[in-house]
């Protein structure tokens, strides 16, 4: 393990590895935690150096090497022992404790769940949080736990809105071509970001610093029902229809918003709208 790593990275997965792969391609170094030694065999196949541990186990992350910068970008396996606040706000502390003697400058990434309004508002970084559901409630704690241990001038909480790209397409198209309802309104607002460009914002702000909140969100709320009709035209899928007897897993999770980002770095996005960057996720992906 080395002693020193530029840039250390929590959750290595479809946000934390491309932005790795960014950094590793500019001559940084990066490091990255993980539980499966499998995985960090793939990690290191990508020329990131893996460090098996927990963040639910403190003991784990005694010997982390020192780090410039760290991004926590831990999206939650189903398939772990614990509890979502046991990951994302006590793993989160544990974490933080490890790194925070090194006073590394720290990019965390949040949700736009933060915001529990249903009533369509605009909301941006200058919006009080009101979460109402539990993700929404669960990454406002995370938040704080990170205000409590990162002083403001090294800290940034990017608040990204639904991520889509190559691979996160798949499920509902397949549900498309096969005429299936989708759960939820077609009239509720979408708000959006590409997974190449939540990355470049990742980048930019472990490299360059940022505010202490950062709105990562495409130029263009859309309605659900405009986002998946025009899947189903790049697809050739019937048009959509929606069952709002049931409750969407993910996504619009009964909440109803808009979500517009005052942060210069959101004008230089390369996929502006959904519409330009469906026609990206559809093509990478196959």
């Amino acid at each position: 393990m080395p002693s020193t790593v530029d840039t250390l990275i929590f959750g290595c997965g479809y946000i934390g590895l491309p932005v790795a792969r960014e950094l590793i391609s500019r001559g940084h170094s990066c490091a990255a935690v993980t539980r499966s030694r499998e995985r960090g065999t793939q990690l290191a196949a990508e020329g990131i150096t893996p460090l098996i541990a927990d963040v639910c186990d403190p003991a784990s992350l005694a010997s982390l090497p020192a780090a410039k910068r760290v991004l926590w970008a831990v999206g939650y396996d189903r398939a772990s022992p614990h509890s979502k606040e046991a990951v994302y706000v006590t793993g989160l502390g544990h974490a933080l404790a490890a790194v925070k003697p090194h006073s590394p400058r720290v990019v965390y990434i949040s949700s736009t769940s933060v915001w529990g309004f249903d009533d369509g508002r605009w909301v941006d970084e200058t919006t009080p949080i009101d979460p109402t559901n539990e993700g929404g409630r669960i990454c406002a704690a995370a938040e704080e736990m990170l205000q409590q241990h990162i002083p403001l001038e090294n800290r940034t909480i990017l608040r990204l809105a639904g991520i889509y790209g190559p691979g996160r397409l798949l499920a509902k198209a397949e549900a498309l071509q096969q005429g299936e309802p989708l759960a939820g309104s077609g009239d509720a607002w979408l708000n959006l970001i590409h997974q190449t460009d939540a990355a470049q914002l990742a980048t930019r702000l472990l490299l360059e610093g940022g505010p202490e909140v950062v709105l990562g969100v495409d130029h263009e709320p859309v309605r659900r029902t405009d986002y998946y009709s025009e899947l189903a035209r790049l697809i050739a899928a019937p048009p959509p229809t929606f069952d709002e007897s049931v409750t969407p897993k993910r996504g619009t999770g009964g909440l109803n918003k808009r979500c517009r980002s005052t942060h210069p770095e959101h004008r230089d996005y390369r996929f502006a709208s959904y519409r330009e960057g469906l026609v990206n996720g559809l093509v990478v992906s196959e």
